[in-house]
């Protein structure tokens, strides 16, 4: 059902409660609020901060930064549409309140879990709960600088969407009423299509379709760092015969 939702931007449903995808017309509000849900709460070195949810972490730093509530409060709006919200404190726990037709939709500080991760999943946010050691993270940091020195920089949004425009032939205000996720996906797949299509003759013609890939066949979903990982065997196949490291 999750996957026919975010195809057809129909919302997901938790506790009664509907969690919309954002639309593009709403992206810059959208990537403005989502950092609310992305701090990385489990690199404090606090037991107690670790075994603490995720919505109490935020109330508790919001005593120094009210911001986070403000942003947490746009983001909500976003994704819970026509349905009023608000936070309540009962004994000494907070719930998210929705007012779904006048029925009081509680939802406690652990379930609000579940929405956070509807709300990644929906618009394909890219979130690691592993902790990394300081030193695997910053070579990681390296990869990716030298990665975009190598393969230059990443398109801007208006060259993506000037990219949808012309490769799909959506008009721009069609564009506008896409979901992010929509948007997002249909890059991925024209691209697939466009490679398919070029790659194509010349992998028939050397007798070697087998290593043809249909623009079609599933792509598995990727992780924050899985354009820098490879394992093993994808590793040996690289270097097979090569002498990349001069020996």
């Amino acid at each position: 059902m999750d996957d026919y939702n975010h195809t057809f931007s129909k919302p997901v449903v938790y506790k009664e409660v509907k969690i919309y995808p954002v639309k593009i017309e709403n992206i810059i509000e959208f990537y403005s609020a989502i950092n609310c849900l992305l701090l990385e709460k489990n690199k404090i070195p606090d037991p107690a901060i670790i075994k603490m949810s995720y919505l109490d972490f935020v109330f508790m730093i919001a005593n120094e930064d009210i911001r986070l509530i403000n942003s947490l409060y746009d983001l909500l709006q976003l994704v819970l549409k026509e349905q009023s919200f608000d936070f309540d404190f009962k004994n000494n726990k907070i719930y998210l309140i929705v007012d779904i037709e006048n029925k009081k939709i509680e939802i406690n500080s652990n379930e609000f879990e579940n929405i956070r991760k509807v709300i990644f999943k929906q618009n394909l946010i890219k979130y690691d709960e592993k902790l990394l050691s300081p030193e695997l993270e910053k070579r990681f940091k390296e990869v990716e600088e030298f990665l975009e020195q190598k393969n230059g920089k990443s398109a801007t949004f208006s060259e993506l969407v000037t990219s949808y425009h012309v490769g799909i032939g959506l008009k721009y205000s069609d564009i506008e009423d896409l979901t992010i996720w929509q948007f997002y996906k249909g890059l991925e797949r024209l691209s697939l299509k466009e490679d398919f299509e070029v790659y194509t003759y010349p992998l028939l013609k050397s007798g070697e379709s087998e290593k043809i890939k249909h623009w079609l066949s599933h792509v598995e979903e990727k992780g924050k760092y899985d354009h820098i990982l490879m394992d093993k065997t994808e590793f040996d196949k690289i270097t097979k015969d090569k002498d990349i490291f001069g020996r």
